[in-house]
């Protein structure tokens, strides 16, 4: 469990969001943090917190109707709520942890 919190703060030092547009790497460490502290028992509330804190830096990114990839347009309505999702449900284990 150690170790899936050291691969997700090396995933998340690594990140780059000039190379993560809409934040779809960014979520995925969310996602890690978040599964670190399902694991975890003594850094349960800090991987949370840290996982909300992603989710909350990815929103800016889904801001609009649509971003351009290779000149084709993609709606970020399926995004936002991508990221919704997860974010609702950390809040939800933080605030009961």
């Amino acid at each position: 469990m150690t170790q899936a919190i050291l691969h997700s703060q090396k995933a998340d030092e690594l990140h780059s969001n000039d190379k993560d547009a809409v934040g779809v790497q960014l979520l995925q460490i969310a996602r890690d943090f978040e599964g670190a502290g399902d694991l975890s028992i003594t850094q349960k509330c800090a991987c949370y917190d840290r996982a909300e804190k992603l989710l909350k830096e990815r929103m800016p990114m889904l801001q609009g109707d649509h971003f351009t990839l290779d000149g084709k347009a993609y709606s970020l309505a399926p995004l936002r709520q991508e990221n919704e999702e997860p974010l609702a449900e950390v809040q939800t284990k933080r605030a009961t942890t």
